[in-house]
C-alpha cells in the first residue's frame, strides 16, 4: 500500500522531465491519475512507463495546452468522467507570468 492509495491525482506536463517523474512516483504511490501534455508522443511513453511499472494504477491521458481555456475545461470535465473526485492537482506545465495569482488573467 502506497501514501496515494486511493487518490486521483491530474498532473499537467507529464509528457517528461519532472512531470513524468512525479507521475511515475505517484502511480508508484498507488494514485490514479490524469495525465496531460501538449506532446502526445511523450504522454504516451509516460503513460506506458506507468502501466508497465504500476498496472494497478489507472491512468487516463489528455494531449491539452494548458494555455486554452476550453480544453482545461475538457480536461477537468474528462477527470470526473472517469473518477469521483479529484484529490491533488500538480501544476506542472506552466510559463512564467509574474504577478499575483488571484488578480493574473487568463490571457497572462
Amino acid at each position: 500500500m502506497g501514501g496515494l492509495d486511493g487518490k486521483v491525482c491530474l498532473i499537467t506536463g507529464a509528457g517528461q522531465g519532472v512531470g513524468r517523474a512525479i507521475a511515475i512516483r505517484f502511480a508508484n504511490e498507488g494514485a490514479d491519475l490524469v495525465l496531460c501534455d501538449i506532446i502526445s508522443e511523450k504522454l504516451k511513453e509516460t503513460q506506458q512507463l506507468i502501466t508497465s511499472e504500476s498496472p494497478n494504477s489507472k491512468v487516463v491521458t489528455s494531449t491539452t495546452d494548458i494555455s486554452n481555456e476550453e480544453q482545461i475545461k475538457s480536461l477537468v470535465k474528462l477527470t470526473f468522467e472517469n473518477f469521483e473526485a479529484l484529490s491533488v492537482l500538480v501544476k506542472n506545465a506552466a510559463i512564467t507570468v509574474q504577478g499575483n495569482l488571484i488578480r493574473i488573467s487568463n490571457e497572462e
